[in-house]
């Protein structure tokens, strides 16, 4: 059997992909992390659900420290996108980058042993270009300065800003884990706009609904940039079983190359980023005055 890891899979994008995962071969099974297992429906005997809270580092490492079966693939697929002032994790890191970002680090960082000759793939987004169409929907690309000040909350952002900078951290991921890891094959997705995902979750009653029920049929028409969570699915299930695929690569959900800000393929900026991200997640979190 081959085994794939798929976080934040108790709905939309990550739900799905693990239901192609398994469709694509009864060789596949599944496990999926995630914070609430009673969320995730039955999937049949080749899934299996764990308890995991990318909110708080500590058990992410846990996580990966207990694991012990090889790979076939590593999904880093949860993600938040908050509105509003800043929420922080109970490691006291500002929540978008700390669950978008760090978590997938540690995770992968932790799991690599068991990955090897697999893939491990990061979720990005044409949010953090700037003048990318995304921009239509109020995002402005990346606005990141260090890791330190984004990750504590210190830089002043938009809900945004701080979601379209974690997605350009995890864009680097794939060539950064990939400079640094030749045993497995490091990719980024770029899903494109999924309405109807979880990602809502955070917005106001009224804004979910819209988003649950209209956005899904309307945007694939009329929205540059925009796709259905059962394309992007299949777009990722051919990234974690096709072959020639080069570690490093960043994809669109058309399979196409993702258009990056030029800070994704920069080797210097690459190495600085792993060597801060290290030390910050060395360190544990953040200690803030009563």
């Amino acid at each position: 059997m081959k085994t794939f890891l798929v976080t934040g899979a108790s709905q939309g994008f990550g739900l799905e992909l693990a239901r192609q995962l398994l469709a694509a071969s009864g060789e596949h099974e599944v496990v999926l992390p995630v914070r609430t297992p009673s969320k995730v429906p039955d999937l049949g005997p080749r899934a299996k659900v764990m308890i995991l809270d990318l909110s708080r580092l500590e058990a992410v490492q846990q996580f990966a420290d207990a694991w012990s079966t090889p790979l076939a693939g590593l999904i880093n697929n949860a993600g938040v996108q908050m509105v509003g002032d800043i929420t922080r994790t109970p490691d006291g890191y500002e929540e978008t980058v700390a669950v978008n970002y760090l978590a997938a680090f540690v995770l992968t960082r932790g799991l690599q042993r068991w990955v090897k000759g697999g893939r491990v793939m990061f979720i990005g987004s044409a949010t953090h270009v700037p003048k990318f169409p995304a921009n239509l929907m109020g995002f402005r690309g990346t606005k990141f300065t260090s890791l330190e000040a984004t990750a504590r909350g210190e830089v002043e952002l938009t809900a945004r800003d701080r979601y379209s900078t974690s997605k350009f951290l995890c864009t680097v991921s794939a060539p950064m884990f990939a400079a640094r890891d030749a045993g497995a094959t490091y990719l980024t997705l770029d899903p494109g706009l999924m309405a109807g995902t979880g990602l809502a979750r955070g917005y106001a009653p009224g804004a979910r609904w819209v988003w649950r029920n209209v956005l899904p049929w309307l945007t694939p028409l009329v929205m540059p940039g925009a796709s259905t969570v059962a394309r992007s699915a299949k777009t990722a299930t051919w990234l974690m079983t096709a072959d020639g695929l080069k570690s490093g690569g960043v994809y669109e959900y058309t399979r196409r190359d993702a258009p990056v800000h030029p800070l994704v393929n920069d080797a210097t900026f690459a190495a600085k980023l792993f060597a801060e991200t290290s030390a910050l997640v060395q360190r544990g979190p953040v200690t803030r005055a009563a």
